[in-house]
């Protein structure tokens, strides 16, 4: 039986293959904000979802946003962040929706889940949506990419990216490219210009088209395949090494897993059951959110 993956396996290892091990194959989450950054992401990608599948008309439109504010509610009482709140999510789905108003392309579906073999692997991906652009006429793939740091998100190098952009390419004939879809998070909707420090509204919509060519398809397959190969061996011989200190305050302040990680195996277990739930990583169908906080 082969093995599934997706980009968010993959980025786990490449990052800290003890990462890995405690978030993939133990399938453990630590409640707070990386969660709650997810869940808010997820809640726009929802409402998004609902308005591109549903025509892009006004009653979609409505339709997301009171799905948004539904889910979300429930997230937004378990613990304090005034960067993301309900009310937060309406004023950025009420800018989108203006500032995408008559879109110059028609949908051809949203949610396209897509999978290919890799030597002994099933690599997964989930699109966002999938377009076809009016002129020049062909495929687009969309991304939608919620963060709090817009300049963090490029389209090339991606493995991401790379991988959506190969999978759609088996799908669909003319693919054009992927559009990374960037909506910024952030706790205020003003933002000091640089050039003559006032205060004016901030920018956090931009789209960012990125393309790829079948050479570099080809090497992004190697290089996939050579951590696939470095997966396997950590399984086989039950050893993941810390990606020590680098990691362990690369994102989100400290690691939420560095406690388990210094701690002897009956020590950890016991921290898992007192700080730790149990949701386990599902290739493209639970993760996703603010990936890029």
């Amino acid at each position: 039986m082969k093995k599934e993956v997706d980009n968010y396996a993959i980025q786990c290892y490449r990052s800290c293959p003890k990462y890995f091990y405690w978030r993939i194959l133990r399938g453990l989450v630590k409640p707070g904000g990386v969660k709650r950054a997810a869940d808010f992401g997820a809640g726009i990608h929802k409402a998004l979802e609902i308005y591109y599948s549903k025509g892009m008309k006004e009653e979609s439109m409505a339709e997301g946003i009171v799905a948004f504010a539904t889910d979300f509610e429930k997230v937004e009482s378990l613990e304090e962040d005034d960067k993301r709140t309900v009310q937060r999510g309406l004023n950025i789905l009420t800018r989108y929706y203006e500032r995408y108003k008559g879109e110059p392309f028609n949908v051809v579906a949203t949610e396209v889940g897509g999978a290919f073999e890799l030597d002994s692997w099933i690599y997964r991906t989930r699109i966002d949506m999938v377009v076809e652009w009016s002129a020049p006429k062909g495929i687009y793939i969309f991304d939608h990419k919620t963060t709090s740091d817009m300049f963090r998100v490029i389209g090339k190098p991606s493995n991401q990216m790379s991988g959506y952009i190969y999978n759609a390419s088996e799908m669909y004939a003319d693919v054009l490219g992927l559009m990374v879809n960037v909506i910024g998070v952030y706790k205020t909707d003003k933002s000091r210009d640089k050039a003559n420090g006032k205060m004016v509204e901030r920018e956090i919509f931009a789209r960012i088209p990125t393309q790829r060519t079948p050479p570099e398809l080809a090497e992004w397959k190697v290089e996939v395949l050579h951590v696939l190969h470095q997966m396997e061996e950590s399984m086989e011989k039950g050893r993941f090494p810390k990606n020590s200190p680098d990691y362990c305050t690369a994102y989100h302040g400290k690691c939420h897993y560095i406690d388990l990680s210094l701690s002897v195996p009956d020590t950890a277990e016991r921290l898992i059951e007192a700080a730790y739930q149990f949701d386990p990583w599902e290739p493209y169908t639970k993760e996703g959110g603010e990936s890029d906080d």
